[in-house]
This record gives C-alpha cells, structure tokens and sequence, in this order.
C-alpha cells in the first residue's frame, strides 16, 4: 500500500478528536504537556510506519481485539479509557479494517503508552521541577511493531508502566476501591457527640459498621452479622488502626476529625490513589540500587534496597508558607558537626529583629556575625542602633554544638532549592502528628542512623561517627558511590495492613486531579 504512511498523516486526526492534517497540528496553542505529548507520538508515527514499509499494521482483527483490550485496561491505572478513544476505536473496528482505523488505533496505542511512561499531566506544568529525564533505552517504532508481529503487546504495554512496588500496590489498592464502590461504598457516621471507651448506641454501631467495611474490624464484617453498639476495647483498637492509616493522632477516640475521614466517600479515595498513581508515573522508575524516600506528606523518610523499606524515620517538613519542595537528587556527601548559615529571609524575619533588640542573643545560641566574604566580625565592633532586619548587613552563623540548627549532621545532595536532610536538636517536634515545622528542609529523627548505614560500606560504624561527633570539628564525608534521594508528595502509601491515606497538607491534590480528568485533546480547538 503505497505511500500509507504519508495519506494517513495528511489526512487523520490523533486521538478521535476533530480532524485536522497533522502538520497543523503544532500550530495549535498546546500546553507544556501536550506539545511534547504530541511531538513525540508525530515522530513515532513516522518512524513506525517507516519500519514497516508503509504497510498497515492492524489489518488482523486478533491484534484490534488485542489493542482495544490494552486501552481498555488503562482504567486499571486510573485513566480514562476515553482518552484514547476507545469507544470511537470500537465502533471502527467494527466496520472492519481501514487506513483510518489503523492510524488511530497507533497514535491512541502511541499515546498510551506515552501516558504510562510520562505521565498524562507535566509536572512542570503544575510548578513542580527536578524530576530526572527518561530517555528511551529502545526504539519505540520497532519496539511496537515487534510486539504486533510477537502477540505481546500486552507485555510490552505493560513495561512503559512505571517500575517499582509503589505502582503495582497502589494499582491493586484501585482495584479493591473500585469494588466497594461498586457494592455502594462505606455507611455514614451521624455527626454528634465525641465517642470513646465504653460509650454505646445508634452512632458506635455505625462507626462498628464503617470500620468492619473498611476491614479494620474483619471479625464482624459478614452478611447478616449484627454489629453491635457498645464501644469496647477491641473498637477502640480498630479506631486507632483506621486513625493510623488516616494519618491522625492515633488515640482511639472518635471526635469530628476521625469522623470526617470515615465519611469521605470512596469515590474521593478513589481519586486519590489516581492523583499518586499519576505522581508515580512521573517517576516513572527508581534506581536498582539502594535509594531513599522522603514522603512529604507522610512525614517519613526510607532506605530502599531490592524494592523494600530497610529502613524509616520520621521526618520534619516544611510549613505551609516553606514547602518542601518535589525534585530527585543524589547524595553526595555528609558533614559531621555542621555550621548553619541563616538564610537572608530568616536572618530579616526571625534573627535580625533579635539581635537588634540583644547582642547578647548571639553569644547565648552559639552564633557569630560575618561578612560575605566569610570574615567574623565582632558584636562590640557594631552599633545596632542603626540597623533594621532590612538593612541588616551580615550573615549569621551558628557553631557546631547541641544548639545548632541542623543538629551534628546533615546529608547534602546539592539542589537549586538549596534542601537537604539533617539532624536538629528539637526532638519534642517528632511526637507530633502533624510535622510541618521547618523552612523547607527536611528534619530527621535518627540521622545517625541513616549515617551509619550510608557509610557502613566504607568502614564506617557508630563508634568511629561517635568519635568525629566528640571531636567538635566540622567534618565532610564524601560517599564513595552517591546515593540517589527522591523528595516525594504521596498522599496515599501502600503498606503491608493496606493503604494509608495522609491529608493533603500542601493543598496539591485538587490541581492533579482536575488535569486527570481533562479530556485529551491534541487535535481540536
């Protein structure tokens, strides 16, 4: 069939939508998102049906059935089958094979698997940077026509998604969420009164019934069962185990907070793992090699080797006015008893008005004046009284020692956002449930620890870091292999008891999710 190729890219529209020829296409005011969505599925449309000779590719009906199965299977990743025109491949299919057929059954198969390889959204497009690029370690046109040509497709669909544990638990969490809701979703809990130990009636038994069908109280959750309406000690337990996997402060008892999350609808939950099955396809994978996690919104950090947590902590974030940030990095090295220079919006909104009030704030937390060339100057060389925060013209440095903001180590991976982990000497903060205290760097409960295991390959042990600590003397440690590090936002986190759903503390979630449920649209304005 002469010159297909060419007829067909002239002629069709990507994605079902209205037609237009496709070399208008990139005139077309597109988002970030779309305009390299669409650019690489034009590329691979040429180079697909270049490799084959400009012969068409879907002509047996085996391999139609094949491919709207794989499009129809993307509900199980939280996509919209529609925005790969299923219905519309459907109705085509069924008139037979046809140029038309063949061209959109690949551009929607190429967008496919653009989607679970890069996402549907950009990341740069909800303000948000630093994730690593993903090259192709393979030709994609030879790659599709070798899995028409083998029958596995499926197969090879299914390696665009994203390769790690995370992806797969939350897939089969979607799953499972999808049939409670096809069985109506959880019962309600009447607003009312606080519940505790002890208490009894009409509303404990409904909170008997939305934790038996949620799984939290598995012994009674059977057809016909009668739930009871006494709040014993065992519904006490199974409070806090949904608390626990709710993020909140896990004390048992049913106030209106608990409340509120056993009433969000399973149709939100639902939503939410979509808004992290999206975040994890913008991973897209992780390193082979050991890694570490920062879950944001979960308040922890984790040391991943062979896909498994060996390793967690809690963890201290950044508020609502100094978020941390989203981006992946390396490790590179450690310092031992580290200095903390101030940042300039810290020295003129908290420091500076101190000073400026009493010198003496200096010497009693461990700090020193400097130039920007480093240089100390001293206190009794200043007359305070004729600065301002704003005009405030020096650093401020703080010792290594107890006081010290960052504690007696930090682990740097150097970054734009200038972020990194570290120590720090308010430990009282890790008690609380709700941990976004810091300026945007990320406190860590047992650094010395995550230390330890760092540097245990170099000959490292916690004796010889004990000993550097003693020391007083700031010290660099390089790693001799850096370590990849991925600051995340996860609002939803598989565990081995099930799903774990953390409140959305930066409000990101709404943003994701509006973008997911916008129609594709490559081709029509």
């Amino acid at each position: 069939m002469k010159n297909f190729l060419l007829a067909l890219l002239l002629a069709l529209p990507v994605c079902g939508h209205a037609t237009t020829a496709a070399a208008q296409f990139v005139e077309v005011p597109l988002s970030g998102a779309e305009q390299k969505r669409l650019g690489a599925i034009l590329g691979f449309l040429k180079a697909f049906y270049a490799a084959r000779g400009d012969t068409p590719a879907w002509a047996d009906p085996k391999d139609v059935q094949t491919a709207l199965t794989v499009i129809a299977e993307a509900e199980a990743d939280g996509l919209d089958p529609e925005d790969f025109a299923f219905t519309k491949l459907q109705a085509m299919a069924q008139q037979g094979h046809s140029r038309e057929l063949d061209i959109q059954l690949t551009a929607n198969i190429a967008l496919l698997g653009y989607v679970l390889r890069n996402g549907k959204t950009d990341p740069n497009d909800l303000l948000l940077s630093g994730f690593w690029e993903r090259v192709s370690k393979s030709d994609p046109a030879f790659d599709l026509n070798y899995a028409i040509e083998g029958g596995i497709l499926r197969e090879v669909i299914g390696r665009l998604r994203p390769q790690f544990a995370y992806y797969g638990q939350l897939q089969r969490a979607l799953t499972d969420l999808n049939a409670v809701s096809a069985r109506g979703g959880w019962p309600q809990v009447s607003e009312g009164p606080t519940l505790r130990l002890g208490d009894r009636g009409p509303r404990v038994a409904e909170v008997i019934q939305r934790l038996a069908s949620g799984g939290y109280m598995a012994t009674i959750a059977m057809v016909g069962a009668d739930p009871g309406d006494v709040f014993d000690e065992g519904v006490q337990q199974a409070v806090r185990d949904f608390q626990i996997a709710h993020g909140e402060d896990p004390d048992g008892i049913v106030g209106s907070k608990t409340i509120a999350a056993m009433n969000v609808s399973v149709l939100d939950r639902i939503d939410q793992l979509r808004v992290n099955l999206e975040r994890a396809r913008w991973i897209g994978e992780l390193r082979d090699e050991r890694h570490i996690i920062v879950n944001i919104a979960g308040y922890y950090a984790a040391v991943i080797e062979d896909g498994r947590p060996v390793w967690t902590t809690r963890v201290i974030v950044g508020d609502e006015y100094t978020r941390t940030p989203v981006f992946l990095d390396e490790i590179e090295y450690l310092e031992f008893n580290p200095t903390w220079t101030a940042p300039r919006s810290i020295i003129q909104n908290e420091l500076a008005p101190k000073i400026i009030a009493d010198p003496r704030y200096l010497e009693r937390n461990d700090y020193y004046l400097a130039e920007a060339n480093g240089r100390r100057v001293s206190p009794s060389s200043v007359d305070f009284s004729t600065l301002t925060p704003r005009n405030f013209p020096y650093w401020v440095v703080q010792e290594p020692g107890d006081k010290n903001a960052l504690g007696r180590v930090k682990f740097v991976f150097p970054n734009a956002h200038s972020v990194y982990m570290h120590d720090t000497p308010s430990r009282q903060l890790f008690d609380k449930t709700k941990r976004t205290f810091s300026h945007g760097c990320i406190r860590t409960e047992n650094p010395l620890e995550l230390a330890e295991l760092l540097l245990s390959d170099q000959g490292w042990d916690a004796a010889r870091i004990q000993s550097v600590l003693a020391s007083g003397q700031r010290t660099r440690v390089p790693l001799e292999t850096s370590v990849p590090v991925a600051i995340l936002y996860w609002t939803a986190d598989p565990t081995p008891s099930g799903v774990r759903f953390y409140p959305d503390i930066y409000g990101r979630d709404a943003a994701v999710l509006e973008a997911l449920n916008t129609p594709l649209q490559l081709s029509d304005r």
